[in-house]
């Protein structure tokens, strides 16, 4: 899932290739800026760092039992629906 962003460069526009887009951009900068390690989470929910990354860009869906042991675990101060807010289309 990549997807692309137009910018000007010199009178054109051009786009370029930014990788796969996070599907929770607010589950994303809270791992960031708490220093949650991605292992560590992939560890607690039970999968591999491969499953969960593809979990947060959208490839496969969280459980809801997932989405619960997160939000308790990781982000107890937060609502899950704030967590898993997704970015407008």
């Amino acid at each position: 899932m990549e997807y692309r962003r137009a910018f000007r460069l010199g009178g054109e526009h051009r786009e370029k290739m930014l990788g796969p887009a996070q599907r929770y951009p607010v589950m994303e900068r809270e791992i960031k800026r708490r220093g949650i390690q991605k292992q560590e989470i992939a560890g607690v929910l039970g999968l591999s760092v491969k499953a969960l990354y593809n979990k947060m860009t959208g490839r496969t869906e969280f459980t809801w039992r997932e989405v619960c042991t997160l939000q308790a675990r990781f982000f107890p101060d937060m609502e899950k629906d704030e967590l898993m807010r997704e970015p407008p289309p």
